[in-house]
């Protein structure tokens, strides 16, 4: 068997060469997914405040709501009392 070094060190350069090329594709698209992770979190926890922020102001008028019937009832619950 006759190698040629020459022809094994082109080989292992181009292999070297492929290996670089995938690094850097497998890099980019960590990356892009990493971005693409980023911005899911980011519209989730919109999303989140945004329905956080609902329920609170459904709650608050549910609050304000009762205290206005319990003023409105008081006198009226009141006054069958002492009957």
């Amino acid at each position: 068997m006759n190698i040629n070094l020459s022809e094994v060190i082109q080989k292992q350069g181009e292999a070297f060469v492929q290996l670089r090329k995938e690094m850097r594709k497998q890099r980019e698209m960590t990356e892009k997914l990493l971005e693409q992770m980023k911005k899911q979190q980011e519209y989730i926890d919109h999303k989140l405040e945004a329905r956080d922020q609902k329920l609170m102001d459904a709650l608050n008028q549910s609050l304000e709501i009762r205290k206005k019937l319990e003023v409105i009832d008081f006198p009226n619950s009141w006054n069958s009392s002492r009957h």
